[in-house]
C-alpha cells in the first residue's frame, strides 16, 4: 500500500509538472505612432504561439457603451503568418454607409468608408512574456484592442492561413497546415472575389465559426448594406454550420459545415457557396470543445457547463443577441459580440449593434472588461454575463445583466484533460493497477 501510495503521488506531481498550457486575456490601447513604430505588449506570462485579436472602434480602458460608427475586425498571427478581417457602418446617417476589407498583411487594421486601409498594424515579434507589433499605417485613433495569447509546449502545432474557396458543392479540403489540427477557428468578410488581400465593396461581413469536428461547430454572420435610405441590416446564428456569409439580409449565400480534421489540414462541405477568401487558425495539442449555452433572463441563475472532459485554461463567447436562426435564415438587427476569458479576474468582450429598418442608421457599440457577453439594444447594454468559475469539467456563467429573454451563444474552450488514472478515487481507479 504505501509503495502504490508513493508511486501514485509521483504520478500526481509529475502530471502537474507536466502540463504546459498558457492562456491570457488583455487588451491595449494600439500605438498611435507613425509608420513603423513598434509596440511591446508585456505581462503575458509566456512566449505565445497562436494570438487572436478583436476590436469594435472603442478607445476607452473602462467599460463604455453608446451610439458610435463602429469598425468590428479580428485577427490572428502565429508569428509568421498574420490576417484581419473589418466591418465598419457609420451612425446617425440618412443614408447607410457600410464597407469591408480583408488581409494577410495585417493582423489589426482600420478602414474608411470605401473599405480602403485606413490604419494597420502587424506582427513584429513573438516574445517570452509577450509580443511586439509594428505600424504599418497610422492610426488616428487609440483603437482598444482586447486579445487571447495561447502558447506552452502543450500546444503541439498553430498555424494561421488564408484559402480561396473555389466554385461549386460539396467536400473541399485545405492543406498545407502542417500537422492534423484538432480546432479551427474560421474568419471571413466573405468578399465575393477570391484576392487575398483586397478592399471590397459596400457591406459589412462580420462573419467567423469554430469546429473541432462535424458534429462540434457553430457560426455567427452579420451584415450591414450600404448607400439605402432605411437601413437594411441582418444576423446569423447556428451550432450546425461552421462558417456563414450573406449576400442580403433576407438569404444566406454561403454555408459551409466542417467534415474532418486531416493529416496536413481540414475539410469542408461547402453547402451554399460563392467562392470568396476565408481565413484560419488551426490548433493542436491540449483538449478543445465548440459548445453553446443559452443566457438568463435574471441574475440569479447558474449558467452551467459541463462534460467538456477537461478544465478550461481560456473561453471564446460569440453570439448575435437572439435565439438560435433556423438553418439558412437571418434575421433583423446586426449584433455581433465577442469575448472571452480566463476566468473570474481575466476577460473582456467587445459588441455591435446595427438596427435594422430605421431612416437614420443607429450603430452602438460596447466594450466590457467583467464579461464575456455583451447584448445591446440602442445605445445601452440589453443583457451582460460574466464567468462565475472556471470548473474541473467545463465552467459556470452567470449574468450581470439579465437578458430580456434566452440568448444563444456558442463557445469554444481550449484545456487540458485530467491526468490519465488521476480521479478522485485516487489510486483505485488508476488504469496502471499500483
Amino acid at each position: 500500500m504505501l509503495i502504490r501510495n508513493i508511486l501514485f503521488l509521483i504520478l500526481l506531481f509529475a502530471s502537474t509538472a507536466l502540463a504546459d498550457l498558457g492562456a491570457k486575456v488583455g487588451s491595449f490601447a494600439i500605438s498611435t505612432g507613425a509608420a513603423t513604430t513598434t509596440q511591446t505588449i508585456s505581462g503575458v506570462g509566456f512566449q505565445p504561439k497562436l494570438i487572436i485579436f478583436w476590436w469594435s472602434g472603442r478607445v476607452t480602458a473602462v467599460d463604455a457603451v453608446g451610439r458610435a460608427t463602429h469598425v468590428l475586425g479580428r485577427g490572428a498571427t502565429d508569428g509568421t503568418n498574420r490576417w484581419a478581417n473589418a466591418g465598419r457602418s457609420a451612425d446617425a446617417l440618412g443614408t447607410s454607409e457600410t464597407s469591408r476589407r480583408t488581409t494577410n498583411l495585417a493582423l489589426i487594421m482600420d478602414i474608411d468608408s470605401s473599405g480602403n486601409e485606413a490604419a494597420a498594424a502587424d506582427i513584429d515579434a513573438m516574445l517570452t512574456d509577450g509580443f511586439r507589433i509594428i505600424i504599418d499605417n497610422q492610426f488616428a485613433s487609440a483603437f482598444r484592442i482586447h486579445y487571447l495569447a495561447l502558447g506552452g509546449s502543450d500546444i503541439t502545432g498553430a498555424f494561421v492561413g488564408t484559402y480561396d474557396v473555389t466554385a461549386g458543392t460539396g467536400n473541399f479540403s485545405v492543406t498545407g497546415v502542417g500537422f492534423q489540427p484538432e480546432f479551427v477557428f474560421f474568419s471571413s468578410p466573405m468578399a465575393s472575389d477570391t484576392a487575398e488581400v483586397a478592399g471590397t465593396d459596400g457591406q459589412t461581413g462580420d462573419n467567423m465559426g469554430a469546429a473541432v469536428s462535424s458534429t462540434a461547430r457553430a457560426t455567427l454572420a452579420g451584415s450591414s448594406f450600404d448607400a439605402l435610405g432605411t437601413s437594411d441590416t441582418a444576423s446569423y446564428i447556428y451550432s450546425g454550420e461552421a462558417l456563414s456569409g450573406m449576400s442580403s439580409t433576407s438569404s444566406m449565400s454561403r454555408r459551409y459545415d466542417f467534415v474532418s480534421m486531416d493529416a496536413d489540414g481540414f475539410t469542408i462541405n461547402r453547402v451554399e457557396n460563392n467562392p470568396v477568401v476565408q481565413f484560419y487558425a488551426a490548433l493542436a495539442g491540449p483538449s478543445f470543445t465548440v459548445g453553446t449555452l443559452t443566457t438568463q433572463t435574471d441574475t440569479t441563475t447558474d449558467i452551467a457547463e459541463s462534460g467538456l472532459g477537461f478544465q478550461p485554461s481560456a473561453i471564446m463567447f460569440f453570439s448575435a443577441g437572439r435565439a438560435e436562426s433556423t438553418a439558412d435564415t437571418p434575421t433583423a438587427d446586426e449584433m455581433i459580440t465577442i469575448g472571452a476569458g480566463t476566468g473570474t479576474t481575466e476577460r473582456g468582450v467587445q459588441a455591435i449593434r446595427d438596427e435594422d429598418n430605421v431612416a437614420t442608421t443607429e450603430v452602438t457599440t460596447a466594450i466590457e472588461f467583467d464579461a464575456v457577453y455583451a447584448n445591446l439594444s440602442s445605445g445601452a447594454i440589453a443583457g451582460l454575463m460574466d464567468i462565475k468559475s472556471i470548473d474541473s469539467d467545463g465552467f459556470t456563467a452567470i449574468m450581470d445583466d439579465a437578458d430580456p429573454s434566452g440568448m444563444l451563444v456558442w463557445y469554444w474552450a481550449i484545456g487540458n484533460p485530467p491526468a490519465i488514472g488521476l480521479t478522485p478515487a485516487g489510486i483505485i481507479n488508476n488504469p496502471l493497477g499500483f
